[in-house]
């Protein structure tokens, strides 16, 4: 009993040092990159509502589905300047085999603030207010990164921002995903009340 209570009053003892993700130092980045170009997976995700964090991946919330104008999408930059944002339809919607689907909009980036702006020329203009956005390298070291900001959507996101934790692919799994999702203006019978 007596090890029992030793090894609980260490555990909590362990929990108070660690530091939450929710208060990373936003001076604390580090970018050692040439391009941008490449694919980046999105392992983990934190949302900010009036600067509280309201979800976070880090809790073990499971079920959650990368459906098109998500914020926690993997991204394909392509030196041409044009991004490829991968998500995922229900088979049924589809009628076919094809669930894995990708979204064509730009991308440009300044190395000098270590921002990348994002934009979404699809998305309608009754629609549009978010369909430019930007998100901030806060770190990148080792093909390992953390983004923060948007992703182009049609929702309204007032006050809100992600951050999003990830690595970037190698040639292999570029490859794969390439092969994986397939352009989404293939499938007319997927239907997008939001976009042109």
């Amino acid at each position: 009993m007596a090890i029992l209570i030793c090894c609980t009053l260490f555990c909590t003892g362990c929990q108070g040092i660690e530091k939450p993700r929710g208060e990373l130092d936003k001076t604390e980045y580090i970018i050692d990159i040439a391009s941008v170009a490449g694919l980046w997976n999105i392992s983990n995700f934190e949302r900010f509502e009036n600067e509280k964090l309201t979800l976070s991946t880090f809790r073990d919330i499971e079920g959650l589905l990368p459906t098109k104008y998500e914020q926690f999408l993997d991204l394909i930059f392509y030196e041409d300047g044009t991004c490829r944002q991968l998500y995922e339809v229900p088979v049924l919607a589809l009628g076919d085999e094809y669930a894995r689907l990708y979204c064509t909009i730009n991308w440009s980036f300044d190395a000098e603030s270590s921002t990348i702006t994002l934009v979404n020329n699809n998305i309608k203009a009754e629609y549009d207010t978010f369909a430019k956005t930007t998100l901030k390298i806060l770190h990148y070291n080792d093909g390992e990164f953390i983004l923060e900001g948007l992703q182009p959507t049609p929702y309204s996101c007032a006050n809100t921002y992600y951050r999003l934790y990830g690595t970037i692919g190698n040639a292999k799994k570029l490859s794969e995903y390439e092969s994986e999702y397939k352009d989404e203006k293939l499938y007319p019978k997927f239907e997008d009340p939001y976009s042109k």
